[in-house]
């Protein structure tokens, strides 16, 4: 087989492999158009007038087809006119631009320019009366091949002749196309790409049925980033001075979309509705933002990725691959010098060859048209192709761009991770610790504090202070069986009791009545025995002087008033900074219930605020003063299954955002304050930061995180493990092959199921107060993002400055605790770090499950983001392995030591029992 036929012939087997890609997502796709019902065996006649009658008649006849559908219509026994646009009626106007009537004085409609709505079909049209040397079918696949693009299908006109080919191609596009700048785009570039093709760029262009098809592929997708390079290949490949033409090019495309952009934003009357269409806006199909890398191993890069190993090698590749991995190359630092280094080599490798002639017979100038490909790619800033697109090594997918392939090896220690020992860490905590108990003072004292140093066995024998903890089961926990002192337990509330009575007490609690709560259970405790023994257990507690224990939740909301010091056991950042959501629904109901005219007037105009609102941009909640707040609460309060959100926590909110997926949402955030008495907070994952601008100046922090493993950490980056990446087949597979041989896997919710040794009763976000897994082999999978509006919420509460701009995250490559490393995110600072540090706490969480500071358990970290107590790098991974072993075999020596004392123990205890054995 002759190269040529490699150039053209294998892109189309490429096509034909992203086509059985996509028909394993898309079955049938309908297109939206105007198609005539009258049928055809002829070219219809203009001077009778043949021709005026089916355009006055197509503009009634929109349908919804699949694309065999049309195919067969427009062809015999058929023969139907149709357009590739999805138009509505316009009103035919006179010469001086008024409104043209029958003789019934009705409003003639017709098909115009200003009716296009949207479109997913494109034609070109071949008639040859233009061109000296005629353009075969087989000239327009040659050259859409060759750029790796094909067509849909094709068919001849009724003027066909043997002499004179006379044919019409058709495209499809997967995206429905509704922004008539884009439209005019795709149009123009597909006649750069033809300039052989009849002018069809109006959009409002009718053509008439044919004969016969004569060729199909009913299953390609237009590849509109491929046609748009191969346009200006096309349209530059005689060029002399090629960002001149290129410039010129651009210009000409504008001028040329422009012109039917004038006049298209008109209001079509039709069937008394009224339609604003085509409105201009700005394209973005072209152009993306995209952040450079500087410096990348190109040995590294070349044992990854096998599509660039045959670059480097010299080989021929199609003109599809040499795209893709352009987009990739001119965002990394020396790429475009490489690619063009290396084309030159294929050429040398090629040009004497019989193929290279043959080449260059069917298109003299493919070689420039390769060099060219930088220049046109950088002019329209294309984003890096996905490697699953365009290479054809599958195992290359498994990274998403080249860029990330030359990152994900990227992450590398910059400065040692020093640690203290435990016995050392332990001594500074208890004294920093039995300090903090001492002082007289209202401070924050926050000790991060590395999982299990110790701080549930130090807080076990605390006498008069208040004991909070993140749940009930934890607090229930520890109370019932670690606690080495007299004390209280604040109750959860009893689940015996009516269920109406019980579901209204929690809707109440969620809707933030607390008063309200404590006044019904007062009310009713004389009628239900459990109730009131929560309710004398609950006084008992409050009134205490010895220790108390409660949740976060009661230790910020309930006053202790005869103990003044509160112990936070984990970090409570998310009571301090409560986020909820109401409807706009709610508070319309609720201002329909109250009678207060002025409140009414006070939450209609907050509606009418929050309605001008932009999207997920939090705005400070201005306070409300209402008139009857007491009918209004009541309101809610004797309605409040008619309420879905905490709409009286709501109101008093620090701010607010709309959802840009639901404007009918509104979330919000409320700060709430810490004790003005001392507190102290211990926990593995406090952020310095949170807490200055939460406290100010009553903050003492103390970091005793970096205490020395006896277990081992080992971090894998080779996806980002993020929730969509787990979406990708080959991410989960990778995952799987990895954690075989783990005990446990804790990874997302929604992702346990793809994991047979999944922690039932865990995931990210919910491993607080689990101890059975210290110790263990376990697995961590997952790199956890949340929605922009809690970012946004958290940091307009911690007075981070941003733009609206500044949401837009980016693959970066950042310094972050003595890593540099690669991960999206912010490109703001602020928005980084608190995206950043509630990313690390929710995986040390996660980790701190295996007790690794006392414990010689393994986990293994798949994530995008490093930990600098994990082992980044292959050499810390086998230097910490050998020390880890060694931990192992103590403990197992240690354990054997403690069994045989155990059993000599029971020995003595025999031999004193009975003095027969004794002898």
């Amino acid at each position: 087989m002759s190269k040529i036929i490699l150039i053209y012939f294998v892109s189309e087997l490429r096509i034909n492999k992203s086509i059985y890609k996509q028909k394993k997502y898309i079955f049938m796709q309908t297109h939206k158009l105007l198609l005539d019902t009258q049928k055809w065996t002829r070219k219809a006649d203009r001077d009778k007038g043949e021709i005026g009658e089916i355009s006055n008649r197509i503009i009634y006849h929109p349908v919804e087809i699949t694309i065999e559908e049309l195919a067969t219509k427009v062809t015999q026994p058929y023969g139907q006119s149709w357009t590739t646009a999805y138009l509505i009626p316009t009103p035919r106007k006179d010469k001086t631009g008024n409104i043209v009537t029958n003789e019934k004085q009705e409003i003639v409609f017709t098909r115009q320019n200003e009716g296009w709505k949207s479109q997913s079909l494109f034609a070109l049209d071949f008639d040859n009366t233009k061109n000296s040397i005629p353009i075969t079918l087989d000239d327009v696949l040659n050259r859409i091949e060759f750029y790796g693009l094909n067509c849909t299908f094709a068919y001849n006109t009724f003027s066909n002749s043997e002499s004179l080919p006379k044919f019409r191609v058709v495209f499809q596009t997967r995206q429905v196309v509704t922004d008539i700048y884009e439209r005019q785009r795709i149009v123009d570039a597909l006649h750069r790409l033809f300039p052989e093709a009849d002018n069809t760029k109006e959009p409002a262009r009718m053509f008439f049925g044919g004969r016969e098809l004569i060729y199909t592929n009913y299953n390609y997708f237009l590849d509109l980033n491929l046609l748009t390079v191969a346009a200006k290949s096309e349209a530059t490949s005689n060029s002399k001075n090629l960002s001149r033409d290129l410039t010129n090019l651009e210009q000409a495309t504008q001028n040329d979309a422009k012109e039917y952009l004038e006049n298209c934003v008109a209001v079509c009357v039709y069937e008394n509705e009224s339609y604003y269409i085509n409105k201009y806006s700005e394209s973005h199909f072209y152009t993306h933002e995209h952040t450079s890398l500087q410096e990348i191993s190109w040995q590294h890069l070349k044992n990854k990725v096998k599509i660039i190993k045959d670059l480097e090698l010299g080989k021929w590749l199609t003109y599809p691959e040499y795209f893709g991995l352009v987009t990739n190359l001119i965002h990394i630092k020396g790429g475009t010098q490489k690619y063009k280094k290396l084309v030159e080599l294929m050429k040398k490798n090629n040009e004497y060859t019989e193929d290279w002639e043959t080449a260059l017979n069917v298109k003299p100038r493919f070689f420039e048209v390769l060099l060219n490909l930088p220049s046109i790619v950088k002019k329209y800033g294309y984003r890096p192709a996905k490697l699953k697109t365009f290479s054809p090594y599958e195992e290359d997918g498994k990274y998403n761009t080249l860029i990330q392939a030359a990152k994900t090896s990227s992450i590398i220690r910059t400065q040692p991770y020093t640690t203290i020992s435990l016995s050392k860490a332990e001594k500074q905590f208890e004294k920093l610790l039995r300090n903090a108990l001492k002082a007289k003072n209202n401070k924050v004292y926050v000790f991060k504090v590395a999982t299990g140093l110790g701080k549930t066995r130090l807080i076990e024998t605390l006498n008069s202070v208040v004991l909070a903890f993140p749940t009930h089961q934890l607090k229930e926990e520890v109370g019932e069986s670690r606690m080495k002192i007299t004390c209280e337990i604040i109750p959860e509330l009893p689940t015996n009791i009516p269920e109406e009575l019980k579901n209204r007490l929690s809707h109440l609690y969620k809707v933030g009545a607390t008063t309200e709560a404590s006044r019904i259970i007062t009310q009713e405790a004389d009628n239900y025995e459990e109730l009131k023994k929560y309710r004398h257990q609950f006084i008992r507690g409050i009134e205490s002087t010895s220790t108390v224990l409660t949740t976060h939740d009661k230790a910020l909301f309930i006053d202790f008033p005869h103990l003044n010091t509160v112990v936070f056991d984990e970090d409570p950042i998310n009571k301090l900074l409560s986020i909820g959501s109401i409807t706009k629904n709610d508070l319309l109901k609720l201002k329909s219930n109250i009678r207060d005219k002025g409140d009414k007037n006070t939450i209609a105009n907050l509606i009418k605020e929050i309605e001008s609102s932009r999207t997920n941009c939090p705005l400070a909640m201005q306070p409300l003063v209402f008139n009857n707040y007491v009918d209004l609460s009541e309101e809610v309060i004797n309605n409040s299954n008619d309420y879905e959100g905490k709409i009286l926590e709501f109101f008093d909110s620090n701010f607010y955002t709309i959802d840009s997926h639901d404007t009918s949402v509104i979330h919000y955030i409320k700060k709430n304050k810490l004790p003005n008495k001392k507190v102290i907070i211990l926990s593995a994952t406090a952020d310095r930061n949170f807490y200055e601008e939460l406290v100010g100046n009553r903050l003492e922090f103390h970091d005793l995180s970096n205490v020395e493993l006896k277990g081992i950490i080992l971090q894998d980056s080779t996806y980002s493990f993020s929730r969509y990446s787990l979406k990708n087949s080959k991410c989960v597979e990778y995952a799987l092959n990895q954690t075989k041989d783990y005990e446990a896997v804790i990874t997302f919710a929604a992702y346990k199921s793809h994991f047979p040794n999944a922690v039932e009763n865990m995931h990210i976000g919910n491993v607080l107060g689990y101890d059975g897994l210290k110790g263990k082999k376990i697995a961590i999978i997952g790199t956890p993002y949340h929605n922009h509006l809690m970012y946004a919420l958290f940091a307009a509460c911690l007075g981070v400055q941003y733009k609206a701009s500044d949401f837009q995250m980016t693959d970066q490559t950042i310094e972050r605790n003595g890593i540099q490393f690669n991960i999206k995110t912010y490109k703001n600072e602020g928005l980084r770090n608190i995206h950043l540090t509630l990313m690390e706490a929710e995986l040390r969480q996660a980790i701190g499950r295996a007790r690794l500071v006392r414990e010689p358990g393994e986990v293994l970290l798949l994530s995008g983001l490093p930990l600098p107590e994990a082992c980044i790098s292959d050499e810390e991974k086998t230097e910490k392995r050998q020390q880890f072993e060694v931990n192992k075999a103590v403990a197992n020596t240690e354990s054997v030591s403690l069994l045989q004392l155990c059993l000599l123990d029971d020995e003595s205890n025999v031999n004193e029992q009975s003095p027969v054995l004794s002898r």
